[in-house]
């Protein structure tokens, strides 16, 4: 029965309350483990999980505090018992909390803007950090950054199949444009870049990204385009099987006649590449 203005401020005394006694945690002398698992305790509440839906200054101030008591808890960047701190990410970050293992988590400990960006739950500011640490070349080797961007992104995400640091560094653009949905953007700049004969390095993960991308755009050029210098590539490469595959395809599409596939055909066949 209560309106808007009471329900929240009902949220903002529940969080102000434990907000008290998690800084009284804080302080408190507790071993480590047990600081946790209470914040754990506390946080995963569902009253407290519903009030943490609603932005508030009393929601911020809990979010940092429980930062501080993750930052103050690590043992050299690791925990006891990490399932605790999963249940904290979890019900403070649904976006992306699932998607920092335990492996990881030390890189949030050392970046505290990661940390933060972790715990407003802010999935494209915690993927912008993500990208500014590759292109710096900060901590590639020690963690598996290309790694957390597909969790972050999702199974589902066109992007879900880039797992190299050199190739997100290069192509940083692209990424971020298909990371925040510009995806006719990123096809332009990626056609730019095909036509330029700007993509060397990397041009097969480039091109399936272009195909998934022109895909999910509907866009037939932009697909037939793809899939003819995919086509090219794999030719070039000796890779037969895999060029006979899309042309069937492309002819199955009644693109037999095309010159550019009739021309990739005549040089498979002189390759002794078809059967």
């Amino acid at each position: 029965t209560f309106d808007s203005k009471k329900q929240d401020w009902l949220y903002r005394v529940h969080l102000a309350s434990i907000l008290a006694t998690a800084g009284a945690m804080k302080t408190a002398a507790l071993p480590p483990v047990n600081k946790v698992w209470e914040c754990a305790r506390i946080i995963t509440h569902p009253l407290t999980v519903e009030a943490l839906a609603h932005p508030s200054r009393e929601n911020t101030d809990l979010r940092t505090l429980v930062g501080d008591i993750l930052q103050i808890t690590a043992a050299e960047g690791r925990y006891e018992r990490f399932e605790d701190v999963e249940r904290i990410l979890t019900a403070v970050s649904p976006s992306c909390g699932r998607a920092v293992m335990e492996d990881a988590f030390p890189l949030f400990l050392k970046e505290k803007p990661l940390l933060d960006a972790l715990l407003r739950d802010g999935r494209n500011e915690l993927a912008k950090g993500l990208l500014a640490l590759v292109a710096e070349g900060r901590y590639v080797r020690q963690y598996d950054i290309p790694g957390l961007l597909r969790a972050l992104a999702g199974e589902d995400s066109i992007l879900a199949g880039i797992d190299d640091s050199g190739f997100i560094r290069k192509y940083q653009d692209v990424y971020w444009k298909l990371w925040t949905n510009q995806i006719e953007s990123a096809l332009d700049i990626m056609t730019g870049l095909l036509l330029e004969d700007r993509v060397r390095s990397g041009k097969e993960t480039f091109l399936q990204l272009y195909l998934s991308a022109a895909a999910v755009e509907g866009e037939v050029s932009a697909f037939l385009f793809g899939n003819i210098r995919l086509a090219e590539l794999y030719l070039q490469e000796k890779r037969y099987d895999e060029c006979r595959r899309i042309l069937a395809d492309l002819e199955s599409m009644g693109l037999a006649e095309h010159e550019e596939i009739t021309a990739i055909r005549a040089e498979l066949e002189r390759a002794g590449g078809l059967r």
